[in-house]
Parts: structure tokens; C-alpha cells; sequence
């Protein structure tokens, strides 16, 4: 994000072989301080796995002309009055027709093309797919810490790019910046979960909160609805550090509100039939990965409770966000 933002205003000011050289020595750089250790069987599978599920995803948009979602006709408009803004140094049109929520998304696609050389529809599709292949990667750190399998880890991760046909699985979707924003997400769901497990002194340690916070601002710039999903993850992380220090009947309690207002958003989605394919669409299709979940749930809440419950306490965000999206339209 950081270099989208640098190479399209350098491109406005000194022009695209400029920034081209810039772009190239912003990525070199980094490589000069790292130091290189041996790959681990690990971080092989891991880097072996990300490919082959990139493969499978690109090779579907052998036919695939644009995203079957009507986002995708007002991402194409709104990359290309970027475009138009970093070629041409001239604001093009209308400044307040354009919608700039995803003003973070909009930026990283123009300055890839602008890079690249490619057109728009390629850049979506492209990246779509690679957010799509990244996704359950980071899910296999904070899993192998929490359990101390990499077999779990792993399994999880497939689960999680294979398991559903939405979002990981889906390759014909449009909704690009929510799916970008979902991997800052979940990288501050990870700095979440370390605070869990240390309590809030790692904050002062570590200095997180400063990596927190600017790791959501970059996330909300590529999908304004994840400022909710922020404050679902402050409010998640303290009412588990305030779960941690009850009593049992306390913490019995808790669990028993997070199970009913689990199934009022469930009752909520049945009476609406705009939010009604969201329950119908998994039953019909992936009714097999519902039970399986269901049942490897009593085991996650019964050794990994505090965990478990942080979980099911981040996701509510994203459902009242579904809820209120659909709703609204």
C-alpha cells in the first residue's frame, strides 16, 4: 500500500520511468538487510502449496472476461479515473461521482498496471486470485502456535482455502476489495491473538499498538466496512482478557450469549429473503463442511476455549456488517 501510494504520485510528478526506478529500488532494498536462513521442510510445503493453489485459481480465468458482480463495472470506472489522474496529471470528470471508500484498492490496481502494462480486467482478475491463494496462509501460524501441530496447521489452512465456496474458494467474484482487506484482518487478528495469550503489557513490549493501529488504517483504506470489523477486534481482545479472569459460572455464561446471538443472526437472515441465500447457498453446497465444522467445534471449545471464543467473538463484525450491507440494499 505504502508503495502504491509512493509510485502514484510519483508518477504524477516525474512520470512513469521515475517511479518505474523507484518501485525497483524500494523492492531491492529490504533484500539488503534480510538475512537468509535455510528453508525448513516447512516453509517449503507452505511456498509449494501457495503455487499450486494459485495454479488451480488462474487457470479459471481461461474463459473469465470480468467478475459476475456489478462492484466489478464501478472498480473498472473508478481504476480508471486513477489511471486517468497519473497519465494525464488532470483530475478526469467529476471528482465526487467517483466513490473513493476503497480508495486504498482503486490506488494498488492503477499503480500495477501502470507498472505492468496490463489492462484493467487482467490486473482484478489477477490479483483476485492471489489474495485468494494468500488467504488461508496466515491462518497456519497462529494455529501451529496455538497447538503445536503442524499437521492441524495445515489442515486448517486447507480447510480454509477449499472447505467453502465462499470466499476462499470462489474464483468468480467481484467483491476484490473486501477480499484484500480480509488479509490485514486477519494479520491484526494474529497481533490480537498475541496480546491474548501476554495480556496488554506486549503492547508497551512490542510497541503493537502502534503496529496495530496502522496496519487497520491501511486495511480501512482498502475497505472502508473494516473499521467495523477494528472495533469488533478491540472489543474481542478485551472482553477475552475479562473473560480469562472470572469464574467458571461466569465464563459458562458468556458462552451461552454468544450461542444466542449467534442463532438471532441466523433468525434475522431466515425472515429476510435478500439475506436468506447466505444460509441456503452453504446448505446446498457445502453441507458437509457445516457438520464438520459443528463437530471439531466441541473439541476446539473444549482444550482452546478462551481461544475459540475470541474467535467467534471477531467474527461477529463481519456478520452485522453482511447483515446491514444486504439489508440496506
Amino acid at each position: 500500500m505504502i508503495w502504491a501510494g509512493m509510485f502514484f504520485i510519483v508518477n504524477i510528478l516525474f512520470g512513469k520511468t521515475f517511479a518505474g526506478v523507484c518501485s525497483l529500488i524500494i523492492f531491492i532494498i529490504p533484500f539488503l538487510f534480510i538475512k537468509l536462513k535455510k528453508f525448513s521442510a516447512t516453509t517449503f510445503i507452505l511456498f509449494l502449496s501457495f503455487l499450486v493453489s494459485l495454479i488451480l485459481r488462474l487457470a479459471f480465468l481461461e474463459r473469465a472476461t470480468l467478475p459476475s458482480y456489478f462492484d466489478s463495472v464501478e472498480h473498472y470506472r473508478t481504476i480508471k479515473f486513477f489511471l486517468d489522474v497519473s497519465h494525464n496529471n488532470i483530475f478526469a470528470g467529476n471528482v465526487l461521482s467517483f466513490a473513493y471508500y476503497h480508495v486504498g484498492y482503486h490506488i494498488l490496481i492503477s499503480a500495477i498496471i501502470s507498472l505492468f502494462n496490463i489492462s484493467i480486467v487482467t490486473a482484478m482478475l489477477i490479483l483476485g486470485q492471489i489474495v485468494l491463494a494468500i488467504l488461508p496462509l496466515p491462518f497456519f501460524f497462529i494455529i501451529k502456535q496455538e497447538t503445536n501441530s503442524t499437521l492441524v496447521a495445515f489442515f486448517a489452512c486447507f480447510i480454509a482455502g477449499f472447505g467453502l465456496h465462499m470466499p476462499a474458494h470462489v474464483v468468480n467474484w467481484g467483491k476484490y476489495p473486501a477480499l484484500l482487506s480480509l488479509f490485514g484482518i486477519q494479520l491484526a487478528f494474529i497481533l490480537g491473538y498475541l496480546i491474548l495469550k501476554n495480556g496488554l503489557k506486549v503492547l508497551q513490549k512490542a510497541k503493537l499498538s502502534w503496529v496495530i493501529f496502522f496496519l487497520l488504517l491501511l486495511t480501512t483504506l482498502i475497505h472502508s466496512r473494516a473499521l467495523i470489523v477494528a472495533l469488533g477486534l478491540i472489543v474481542s481482545i478485551f472482553l477475552s482478557l475479562w473473560q480469562k479472569k472470572q469464574s467458571t459460572r461466569i465464563q459458562y455464561i458468556s458462552v451461552i450469549a454468544i450461542i444466542l446471538i449467534f442463532v438471532f443472526e441466523i433468525f434475522y437472515i431466515q425472515q429476510s429473503p435478500a439475506l436468506l441465500p447466505l444460509i441456503t447457498g452453504y446448505a446446498q453446497r457445502d453441507l458437509w463442511f457445516l457438520f464438520l465444522a459443528l463437530f471439531l467445534s466441541f473439541f476446539a471449545i473444549k482444550y482452546f476455549p478462551v481461544s475459540t471464543f475470541f474467535f467467534f467473538r471477531f467474527n461477529f463484525p463481519f456478520c452485522f456488517i453482511v447483515v446491514f450491507t444486504y439489508s440496506t440494499f
